[in-house]
């Protein structure tokens, strides 16, 4: 995975929840993916509050290039926040998701991204008792699943994987309970 990064140019994706406040998490965990992958070329992010615009402020810190894909409301409706993260997720090689419960965009990013096979990183920040619906439950089962390879609270996929997830359904009792 390093060498092929290391022969093309590397956009990462960086979204997550409009409720995500942690700045030194978001930071620690961009830094180390950086010093895993490298320095991406580009960050790509929505604009929106929370994780988008903690990502933007990371990136420009670090001398980073951004591309902020701002949602169209008025032209293009309730559509618009959809047609954003297709934005994001078109020009990325990589990305990185700071999720939390009921991130109805988060997960449409992270569908489309796993659609297009990016290397993907999802960080949860959320406590087990937060989870107490059937949607909030089945996003939090593809995070949690168990052959997802684990490190720290950084979460890396394979597109079968979260394919296989999605396709069987929460897997996971109402409070996240195996």
């Amino acid at each position: 995975m390093i060498q092929e990064t290391l022969t093309k140019e590397v956009t990462l994706a960086v979204v997550g929840s409009r409720r995500w406040k942690d700045k030194a998490l978001l930071f620690d965990v961009l830094d180390d993916w950086m010093k895993v992958i490298g320095k991406p070329d580009l960050v790509v992010s929505g604009g929106a509050d929370g994780a988008d615009i903690l990502g933007e402020t990371w990136a420009k810190s670090r001398g980073i290039k951004t591309d902020i894909k701002y949602p169209e409301w008025r032209k293009e409706g309730f559509m618009a926040g959809i047609n954003r993260n297709a934005d994001i997720v078109s020009p990325a090689t990589h990305m990185v998701a700071f999720f939390l419960p009921f991130s109805g965009g988060t997960m449409n990013s992270l569908k489309r991204a796993m659609g297009q096979h990016l290397h993907i990183t999802i960080v949860d920040h959320a406590p087990w008792e937060e989870i107490h619906d059937d949607h909030c439950c089945a996003c939090w089962a593809m995070i949690q699943a168990g052959d997802a390879r684990i490190q720290m609270n950084r979460h890396i996929f394979t597109p079968n994987c979260f394919e296989r997830h999605t396709n069987e359904g929460c897997m996971m009792g109402a409070r996240g309970e195996p």
